[in-house]
């Protein structure tokens, strides 16, 4: 198989961030076969869902009276998906569904209910459909339901060297699996520092954490609200640092193409520091009157998450020496969220040096998080008195 399309990229790693994703591409370009090959692979049981077909009742229940009181019926295709190991929901020809049918997805997608039955985590959303233009009687989505998932626009399908591959050798040999297409060891640090992008480029940006489109056609993709800001931070973590490709089509199929890729841009342009080398020499060498507020955010959530993981009171107390020089150059303002973080990450007996906490105490305090900057030891100063008296 030939180089992994940056399109299947973003595809797996919304598949491994368990957020729902839908395909956007002409008739005949694979896009069901795409995922139930991916999905034999990777060993999925899939239940496919013919979304045009379906009425309201299918994804909210159907009302059963039943004792004077009113329940809601789960459909066959819920249980089925709950019962496998693994499963992936194919909503197919999504586009073509009625309104009052997308309507009703609304709760399954992203509160993962279907009537009074709770869809589990072990379930996979992927979505496929025809752009309005060429689908058979079509429909714009709904804002609030385009708000709900990743978009994948334009989708390409295989290449032509790989499709010949295929018809030739069997399909299987170009099917990758959706567990070794992008980072396979995702830790929390990495998700914990992905999420600080995020916050980094809005803190930059705070205009654009909400922008819904005034244009029907427009806010029935993907467009900018806080639900899709924390799903790209969700996906990012996925996907290689250097596939610059993939990040953008996921920028973009999470807050839409204007600020995605305001964001792809920002994030390859960053240049961060090395958190570690800063750790090290508690930001001797680093300079915070820099006006770059988004990189001083970023840095101080990268070097607190690198001392949390850690784990070492030596690397503990060097991280408030990097929040203590933040707070000497009047940015303790951007280092609160990470005082919080490094507070929280205290082992019993650990206590903060004090001239570099200093600026974070009434923070500390009204969370809850410390009261003293030193522990009181009453039987010991007894104890001295009564020695002092004995002499």
């Amino acid at each position: 198989m030939s180089k992994v399309h940056p399109q299947m990229c973003v595809l797996a790693a919304g598949f491994r961030a368990n957020c729902p994703t839908i395909i956007w591409g002409d008739p005949g370009t694979t896009k069901s076969a795409i995922i139930e090959a991916m999905a034999a692979a990777s060993g999925f049981h899939v239940e496919p869902v013919i979304a045009s077909l379906r009425d309201p009742s299918d994804f909210a229940g159907l009302p059963i009276v039943s004792n004077g009181e009113v329940t809601f019926a789960t459909p066959r295709w819920v249980r089925a998906a709950n019962e496998a190991e693994k499963s992936i929901v194919f909503l197919d020809e999504f586009s073509q569904a009625t309104p009052s049918v997308q309507g009703s997805c609304l709760r399954v997608l992203n509160e993962r209910w279907v009537g009074e039955t709770k869809v589990g985590d072990n379930v996979h959303f992927i979505l496929a459909a025809n752009p309005p233009e060429s689908a058979a009687g079509g429909f714009d989505l709904s804002a609030p339901t385009a708000n709900r998932m990743l978009h994948i626009k334009d989708w390409a399908g295989p290449s032509v060297d790989d499709y010949t591959t295929g018809l030739t050798q069997g399909f299987d040999k170009i099917t990758p699996n959706f567990d070794d297409i992008g980072v396979v060891e995702v830790s929390d640090e990495r998700k914990a520092e992905k999420a600080s992008f995020v916050a980094a480029y809005l803190l930059r940006n705070p205009q654009a954490i909400h922008d819904l489109p005034q244009d029907p056609a427009a806010a029935g993709q993907a467009w900018a609200s806080r639900r899709s800001w924390e799903m790209l931070a969700k996906v990012l973590p996925y996907i290689e640092d250097d596939n610059y490709e993939a990040i953008l089509l996921a920028a973009q199929g999470t807050v839409g193409e204007g600020y995605g890729t305001e964001f792809a841009i920002w994030l390859k342009d960053a240049d961060l520091p090395d958190p570690r080398e800063v750790l090290d020499n508690e930001a001797k060498d680093y300079d915070f009157r820099d006006e770059r507020l988004d990189r001083h955010f970023l840095l101080l959530t990268s070097v607190v998450t690198l001392a949390a993981n850690e784990g070492t009171e030596e690397a503990w107390k060097k991280a408030w020496g990097v929040l203590g020089e933040a707070a000497k150059n009047d940015r303790a303002d951007i280092g609160v969220g990470a005082s919080i973080k490094l507070m929280k990450a205290a082992k019993a007996g650990w206590l903060p040096p004090k001239e570099k906490v200093q600026a974070f105490l009434p923070v500390l305090k009204e969370s809850g998080l410390i009261s003293e900057m030193a522990p009181k030891k009453p039987a010991a100063k007894k104890a001295t008195t009564a020695a002092k008296k004995a002499a």
